[in-house]
C-alpha cells in the first residue's frame, strides 16, 4: 500500500531524499522544515488477518483497527520503502509541489484525502501503522475511496509517566510552525486552483458560481467533488492549536480558506474551553464546514493528564464545558457507551462505532439521520454513541 507523509522529523540514513525512516528528533534544519514523501510497503503476507480485523466486534461496531495497526508495525519497520519527494538548493523544486500534484490527481478521479495528525508516545514507524490502519479501515467501511496524508511530527515514542509527557508536549509546542506551514501551502495551491478555474474559464464570479451549480466545472481545473478533511489524535490536536495560534499572531502565516469539509477532534488533549471564542480552535468554524469532537469518560491517558500531571480536565475526556458557548458548526458524540476494547481506552478512533461515524461523515450522511447516536436533549450539538448493528 501507498501512504503520503508530511514530518519535521530528522531523517534516518546518510541520503534525506532516501531515508530508511525518521527519528525522535526534530529536523536538522529546525522544528518548522518540512519533507513531503510516500512510504510504500506490501500488506499481502497480514491480508487474512487484516480481514479478520475488519469483521471483528470492537468498540460498539465492526472493525478493529487498532488490530490493523499492529499487524502493519512490523511491515512498516522492516520492509516498507520511503521516497522522499527532492527539493532543489534554489528553491525551484519543491517537495510539497511533487506532493499535492500527486494527490490532486488522485482527487481528480474521486479519492478522498483526510490529513491525519498523530498524537503523544508515538514513534515513526507507529505513526505510518496508525496512518495507515486509518487508511484501510476508511477504505474498508466507507462510501468513497480514502487516501491518508499523515503529518508526523518529532514525539519521544516512550511509556514513563512523567518527562515524555512534558518532552512531547514541548515539541508539539515548537511544531505548530511546522503544521502551520503544511496547512498554509495546502491554502495556497487551493486558492491558485480556484484562480485559475476563474480567470481561466469565466469573467465574472457569478458566472463561476452559476457553473458550479450547474455542474459544468471542467474538473480537468478543480479538485472535482473529492472531499478534503483533517484527523487529530490526542496531543496532536494540541499541535493543531498551536499551529491556529500561530497563525492568528503572525499575518505571514494567516489560515483564512474555508479548506475542509470535516476535521475531527478525536480524544482531544486539550482544556475543556479550547473550541469557545477567542481560543484558536474556535478558528476551525472558520475552516472547515463541520468539526466533531469524540470524547470518552474513561479515556486512561487523559485522566492521567488530569491526576498525575496537574493538568487542567481535558476535552477528549469530558467534552466541552459550556456547549452553548461553542459555534453551531462544533459537533460533539460522547463515545463512553461504546469504548470497551483494551485498557487504554484512548485510540477508539480506529474501532467500530466511532470509525463508523467518521465515515459515514466522509460520505455526507446527515447529523440527524444517524440511528446509531442518540441526540441531547438540550444541546441540538451534541449525541451520545449508541451500538452499530451494521456497517450498512
Amino acid at each position: 500500500m501507498e501512504l503520503y507523509y508530511v514530518t519535521n522529523r530528522r531523517h534516518e540514513g546518510g541520503d534525506r531524499w532516501k531515508p530508511t525512516g525518521y527519528g525522535k528528533d526534530p529536523s536538522g534544519d529546525g522544528f518548522h522544515n518540512l519533507r513531503y514523501g510516500c512510504v510504500t510497503f506490501d500488506e499481502t503476507s497480514v491480508r487474512a488477518e487484516i480481514d479478520t480485523a475488519l469483521s471483528a466486534a470492537a468498540d460498539g461496531g465492526y472493525g478493529d483497527g487498532g488490530k490493523v495497526a499492529k499487524l502493519v508495525r512490523p511491515l512498516v519497520k522492516q520492509h516498507a520503502s520511503i521516497e522522499a519527494f527532492e527539493e532543489s538548493p534554489d528553491g525551484t523544486v519543491r517537495g510539497s509541489t511533487t506532493a499535492y500534484d500527486r494527490l490532486r490527481a488522485r482527487m481528480q478521479s474521486g479519492v478522498d484525502v483526510v490529513i491525519y495528525v498523530h498524537g503523544f508516545n508515538v514513534d515513526w514507524h507507529d505513526a505510518v501503522a496508525s496512518a495507515s490502519a486509518l487508511q484501510i479501515m476508511l477504505n474498508a467501511k466507507g462510501e468513497k475511496e480514502v487516501a491518508v496524508v499523515l503529518f508526523s511530527w518529532p514525539s519521544d515514542g516512550q511509556a514513563l509517566l512523567y518527562i515524555p509527557y512534558f518532552s512531547d508536549r514541548d515539541d508539539a509546542s515548537h511544531s505548530r510552525l511546522a503544521l502551520c506551514r503544511a496547512l498554509l501551502t495546502l491554502q495556497d495551491r487551493l486558492h491558485s486552483m480556484r484562480k485559475e478555474t476563474i480567470s481561466g474559464t469565466f469573467t465574472t464570479r457569478r458566472d463561476y458560481l452559476k457553473a458550479v451549480e450547474a455542474g459544468k466545472i471542467d474538473v480537468k481545473h478543480v479538485l472535482c467533488r473529492s472531499g478534503l478533511h483533517l484527523l487529530c489524535h490526542s496531543m496532536g490536536n494540541y499541535v493543531l492549536e498551536c499551529a491556529l495560534e500561530a497563525s492568528r499572531f503572525n499575518p505571514e502565516y494567516a489560515l483564512v480558506d474555508r479548506m475542509f469539509e470535516h476535521v475531527f477532534l478525536c480524544a482531544p488533549d486539550v482544556t475543556t474551553d479550547a473550541l469557545e471564542p477567542g481560543k484558536p480552535l474556535a478558528k476551525l468554524a472558520d475552516l472547515s464546514e463541520l468539526i466533531t469532537v469524540y470524547y470518552n469518560k474513561q479515556d486512561a491517558p487523559l485522566i492521567a493528564s488530569v491526576t498525575t500531571k496537574h493538568a487542567r480536565e481535558r476535552l477528549g475526556r469530558t467534552g466541552a464545558s459550556r456547549p452553548s458557548s461553542i459555534d453551531r458548526s462544533f459537533m460533539q458524540v460522547d463515545c463512553t457507551p461504546v469504548v470497551t476494547n483494551g485498557v487504554v481506552e484512548h485510540s477508539y478512533y480506529l474501532n467500530g462505532a466511532a470509525l463508523h461515524d467518521i465515515c459515514q461523515s466522509i460520505n455526507g450522511t446527515r447529523q440527524s439521520t444517524r440511528a446509531w447516536r442518540s441526540g441531547d436533549p438540550v444541546f441540538p450539538n451534541a449525541w451520545i454513541m449508541k451500538e452499530v448493528t451494521s456497517d450498512e
